[in-house]
C-alpha cells in the first residue's frame, strides 16, 4: 500500500534511532505472536483524547530465525512526557510474522507528539550451531516521528523493519524501520469491521489485508451494510440511538442520524435500488424505514420484542424481522409500510439469509438445534433440521449453494448440504465465529472471531486460510465491497 507520509531511519540516523525503530518493530510483532488478551481502547470514553494503533507489516524469508522481545512502548509529547501503549504482543518470531500484526494501541491525550519510545528486551539469531543471543540497545530507543492527535480521533501507524540493515556486524540488533500513514484503499477493494466493544470502525483493504484506519463510531456499534451505488456504508450505533453515515470513497465519517431515545438499532438492510434503509431497534420493538441519503424516517413500525436481525428480499418489497424475545418473525411489506403476516418460531431467533434464488430463508435460534427452512412467498415451513445446539453464524452459498453453520465456543464452520442437510465437511477457525459474510468476487467466507479480536477470510473450496486481520477490540461484524 502507499503512504500519505512516511519517514525512513537508516544506519545512519543514529543508534538511537535505530533501536527505536527496532522496539516499534518489536511491539509490533510481539502484537502478533502472543496470546494473551489485552483490554480495548475506546476512543470515546479516554480523557477527551485519540487513539493510536500501531501495526506492523510482515518479515521477509530471510528474517524467519530471528526472534525479538520489546518490553515497553510510549508516545512522547512535545513537554517531555511518555504515554505508555497497551502492548498486545510481547514476543516476535520472524517465522510467524508473515501477515500485517497490530503491535500496541494507546489512548492518548490530544496534542502533538514529537514520536515513539521502545526498550528490547532480547534478540537471538538460530545459527548452524544453534540459538544465538545478539546484542540490544541497553537504553530506550527514541523515533522521531512527529504526529498530532485531536479530540475523537482515531491514526493508524504502519512500520516496517528493514532486518538486513538492523542486524550489524552479526551480533548486534540495532533495528531500521520505516513508519507511514497508510493511504485509503482502493473503493471497490474497501472492507469495514464494526467493534462494540471499542467504538470503532476499522477500514481494510480486503486483498491485502492490510489495515488502512480506524474511525472513531460512538457507543457500540453493531450492524452495518454497504450501497455500492451510493458509496456508503451504513451503521447501527446501538449505544447512542443513532445511524452512522460512511463516505467509501474517502473512508471517513461524515454523517450521523438521531434516532428516537432508547430505540437500540441492532442490525439493518438496505432494499437493493438503495431506496430504503430496514432498521431493527430492538430497544422499543419497533422498525424504522429510513430513506437515503438523507435517512428521513418514512416509517415506524411496531413489531415484535428485541428485534435483532433483518432481511430483505431481492425483489426489495418485503422485509423478514427476527423479533428474538418474542420467538417470532414479523413480515413487513415495504410499500405498504406494514406488517402483514407474524410467523411463530423456535425459541429465540437469531437471524436468517435467503438463498441466490430468493426461494428459500433459512433461519436459527438461539435455544433451538433445529435450522428452519421457510418459503419466503408462502410463509410456509418447508423443514426443520438438526444441526446441533449453539447455533450463532450462518452463510449461503450462491456459487455452491450450501449452507455455513458456527456455534457458541465452537472452533470451526460446518458446511451443509441444502436439500439433505446432511453435513458435508467442516473449515478449522481457531476460534469462535460470531458471523458471516460471503465475498463473491473473491470466493472467499469471511469470518468474525470475537475471542481473538480478528476477521479471518478462508476459501472454502481449497479451506485454506486467505487473510487474516488483527484488530483492537472485539469485532461484532464485517462488511465488504463484493459481498453477496
Amino acid at each position: 500500500m502507499g503512504a500519505d507520509r512516511s519517514i525512513l531511519l537508516g544506519i545512519g540516523s543514529g543508534v538511537h534511532i535505530r533501536r527505536v525503530l527496532g522496539l516499534i518493530l518489536l511491539f509490533a510483532v510481539l502484537s502478533g505472536c502472543a496470546a494473551g488478551k489485552v483490554p480495548a481502547v475506546r476512543p470515546s470514553e479516554g480523557a477527551g483524547g485519540g487513539t493510536a494503533f500501531v501495526y506492523l507489516k510482515p518479515f521477509p524469508r530471510e528474517a524467519d530465525r530471528f526472534f525479538f522481545s520489546i518490553e515497553r512502548v510510549s508516545a512522547r509529547r512535545e513537554d517531555g512526557q511518555e504515554i505508555p501503549f497497551l502492548v498486545n504482543l510481547k514476543e516476535i518470531e520472524g517465522r510467524h510474522l508473515k501477515r500485517e500484526r497490530l503491535l500496541a494501541q494507546a489512548d492518548l491525550p490530544p496534542g502533538r507528539y514529537l514520536g515513539l519510545s521502545f526498550t528490547v528486551g532480547k534478540a537471538t539469531l538460530e545459527t548452524e550451531e544453534g540459538r544465538a543471543d545478539l546484542r540490544v540497545p541497553q537504553e530506550p530507543v527514541r523515533i522521531d516521528f512527529s504526529f498530532s492527535l485531536r479530540k475523537g480521533q482515531a491514526l493508524v501507524l504502519s512500520m516496517a523493519v528493514l532486518y538486513a540493515d538492523s542486524i550489524q556486524e552479526g551480533f548486534f540488533f540495532s533495528p531500521v524501520v520505516s513508519l507511514a500513514i497508510p493511504a485509503k484503499p482502493n473503493p471497490a477493494l474497501t472492507g469495514f469491521v464494526s467493534s462494540r466493544d471499542g467504538n470503532v470502525v476499522t477500514v481494510f483493504d480486503k486483498l491485502s489485508g492490510e489495515v488502512a484506519g480506524i474511525l472513531p463510531a460512538g457507543r457500540n456499534p453493531s450492524g452495518m451494510v454497504l450501497d455500492p451505488r451510493g458509496m456508503k456504508a451504513y451503521v447501527a450505533i446501538t449505544g447512542e440511538d443513532s445511524i452512522g453515515v460512511i463516505n467509501i470513497l474517502s473512508s471517513s465519517s461524515i454523517d450521523v442520524f438521531r434516532l428516537r431515545s432508547g430505540d437500540r438499532p441492532q442490525e439493518l438492510a438496505l432494499t437493493p435500488d438503495g431506496a430504503t434503509l430496514v432498521v431493527a431497534n430492538s430497544g422499543s420493538r419497533t422498525v424504522s424505514l429510513l430513506a437515503p441519503p438523507s435517512l428521513t424516517e418514512l416509517s415506524r413500525i411496531t413489531v415484535g420484542e428485541g428485534p435483532r436481525s433483518v432481511v430483505v428480499d431481492a425483489s426489495g418489497k418485503k422485509a423478514f424481522v427476527f423479533n428474538t424475545l418474542s420467538d417470532s418473525i414479523s413480515v413487513i411489506d415495504i410499500p405498504s409500510r406494514t406488517v402483514f403476516a407474524t410467523i411463530p418460531t423456535d425459541p429465540r431467533p437469531l437471524r436468517g439469509q435467503l438463498n441466490h434464488k430468493g426461494e428459500r430463508l433459512y433461519i436459527i435460534h438461539e435455544n433451538s438445534p433445529l435450522l428452519t427452512v421457510l418459503d419466503p412467498l408462502s410463509l410456509a415451513v418447508v423443514k426443520r433440521a438438526f444441526v446441533g445446539g449453539g447455533v450463532i453464524g450462518l452463510r449461503v452459498g450462491s456459487a455452491i449453494e450450501q449452507i455455513y453453520l458456527s456455534k457458541r465456543r465452537g472452533d470451526r464452520v460446518e458446511v451443509y448440504d441444502p436439500v439433505s442437510f446432511s453435513p458435508r465437511y467442516v473449515l478449522a477457525t481457531g476460534g469462535e465465529v460470531s458471523y458471516m459474510t460471503m465475498d463473491e468476487e473473491e470466493n472467499t467466507l469471511v469470518l468474525v472471531m470475537p475471542e481473538e479480536k480478528s476477521i479471518k477470510a478462508v476459501n472454502p473450496i481449497s479451506r485454506t486460510t486467505i487473510l487474516e486481520i488483527d484488530l483492537g477490540a472485539e469485532p461484532y461484524w464485517v462488511s465488504l465491497m463484493g459481498e453477496r
